[in-house]
């Protein structure tokens, strides 16, 4: 969020997280040692990525700062030119969920693929070691032309990301693409419905999934019991209708299905 003085998370006017960034730490050092014509060293001051005043829609939080403020001059901005496998650092401290992550990406005329990966040992140091998670690909029309893309597999599935507390993500540039900012989107769950059917001496309960949830099915023998039992191991969703078996008994038995 743009706010008016440093802040943890933030960014402050014109001088970006208010840190000095340290190639090969924060940014790769193949940016190289000038910007691009055009660009500026107005948002991160202190190194040689790329930035411009964002050719795209300006968001209602940047219209609110600009108020708030009483500056004008507070604007968004996007990384210009990322260099051919050129890797940028995010450090955040992410909220505790499930999300889909989108980028907010212009193209020239042709296909574009940011990559992404998390950073899982050697944060803040020359020596890093990375995860691959998905990339965001596209094609492009122009660098004033906006789109979302989605974070995905090589199957261009939309990729999960299980997120909490603090953890760096890192995105890594083919040149043809400007980067206005990315975006978490949280997974909303489906309403689960349960169907019932017996199979031999068992009950089987089915339900649909959605992969970055995982659902837990619980019983009572009596509604005015004070807890709910569960029945077996949670089960990890998969987008597709999973079933939990319970035993035919001589009683009644309730069911909740609950999900997380």
């Amino acid at each position: 969020m743009p706010t008016a003085s440093f802040a943890t998370n933030s960014y402050y006017g014109q001088s970006g997280d208010g840190g000095q960034y340290v190639a090969p730490i924060d940014y790769s050092a193949n940016f190289g040692t000038d910007v691009p014509g055009g660009a500026s060293h107005l948002y991160r001051p202190f190194d040689y990525v790329a930035t411009e005043s964002t050719s795209d829609t300006l968001r209602p939080k940047y219209l609110d700062a600009q108020l708030t403020n009483n500056n004008p001059y507070i604007v968004d901005y996007d990384v210009y030119y990322w260099a051919t496998n050129g890797w940028i650092n995010y450090t955040r401290t992410f909220p505790t969920g499930n999300f889909y992550l989108l980028a907010r990406v212009s193209a020239g005329n042709g296909a574009f693929d940011l990559q992404c990966t998390q950073v899982t040992n050697g944060v803040g140091t020359g020596t890093q070691m990375t995860n691959y998670l998905g990339s965001f690909k596209g094609s492009g029309t122009s660098f004033a032309t906006w789109q979302n893309v989605y974070l995905t597999d090589a199957a261009t599935n939309k990729l999960v990301l299980a997120l909490g507390g603090v953890e760096t993500l890192e995105f890594i540039g083919d040149y043809n693409e400007n980067v206005n900012y990315f975006e978490l989107v949280p997974l909303v769950p489906v309403s689960p419905y349960v169907t019932a059917s017996v199979s031999g001496s068992n009950i089987q309960m089915s339900f649909p999934t959605q992969a970055g949830f995982t659902y837990t099915l619980y019983y009572k023998n009596n509604l005015t019991d004070s807890v709910w039992t569960p029945l077996g191991s949670p089960v990890a969703g998969t987008g597709s209708v999973m079933s939990v078996s319970d035993g035919v008994g001589d009683g009644q038995r309730f069911y909740q299905l609950t999900v997380q």
